[in-house]
């Protein structure tokens, strides 16, 4: 397998949110040798929001189970109402 040497420019970019940090690690070094930009990693699903809105990915990959109030398929605008 051929390894590319980082983001490719123009290449889309893919914010991580993931709660374990070994794993999360391991995608970003996978996702980033691929070729894809990195636009950020989270830890939480407000983590997430904030870093979303920050830097505007193109793409989320989002763990389901998260730590925090909000797992990895809730709405954002239901967070306060469970």
């Amino acid at each position: 397998m051929k390894r590319s040497a980082g983001a490719k420019p123009g290449s889309p970019s893919i914010l991580i949110v993931e709660d374990e940090a070994l794993v999360a690690s391991y995608i970003h070094e996978v996702l980033y040798e691929s070729g894809f930009a990195i636009a950020g990693v989270a830890s939480s699903g407000i983590e997430a929001l904030t870093v979303a809105g920050e830097t505007r990915p193109d793409l989320a990959l989002v763990d389901i189970k998260i730590a925090g109030p909000m797992d990895g398929v809730a709405d954002p605008n239901c967070v306060g109402a469970r």
